[in-house]
């Protein structure tokens, strides 16, 4: 097991408020276990989690032009959705989590046209309003 500093920990909880926080914990904790399938196949394994979440074109929060990239900048501990998030990383981080995406490196929001790497692939869970896909390469 990779060893798991506050940054990853802060990094990935403001992934999943960013990306999930209308999905409630089953959608967010799914985001945080995207990311750590993520971090755990090989071809990502050099990046850390936050390095994982921060990716370029990865995950929409984090890019310069999104709406929501502020408000995850300034987000902090007086936000009950944060702190159900920070405690869902924590256990996605430990292991204590079961994957219940079966293995999702990736997905997207169902009311969205699928995107190029969906096309022709399996579902592997579908989550709140979010389609989950692992194998993906």
């Amino acid at each position: 097991m990779r060893r798991i500093t506050a940054e990853d920990l802060w990094t990935l909880a403001q992934t999943m408020w960013g990306e999930a926080r209308g999905e409630g914990p089953d959608g967010l904790g799914a985001v945080a276990l995207v990311i750590r399938n993520r971090s755990q196949d090989r071809r990502w394994s050099r990046f850390s989690i936050a390095g994982v979440c921060r990716q370029p074109w990865q995950f929409s929060v984090w890019n310069m032009g999104d709406p929501n990239r502020a408000k995850l900048l300034a987000l902090s501990v007086d936000d009950a959705i944060f702190c159900a998030c920070l405690r869902m990383a924590l256990d996605v981080l430990t292991g204590v989590q079961a994957d219940y995406t079966h293995g999702a490196t990736h997905y997207y929001a169902e009311h969205l046209a699928p995107p190029y790497w969906a096309q022709g692939q399996a579902l592997s869970a579908h989550i709140g309003q979010h389609l989950f896909f692992a194998g993906i390469v």
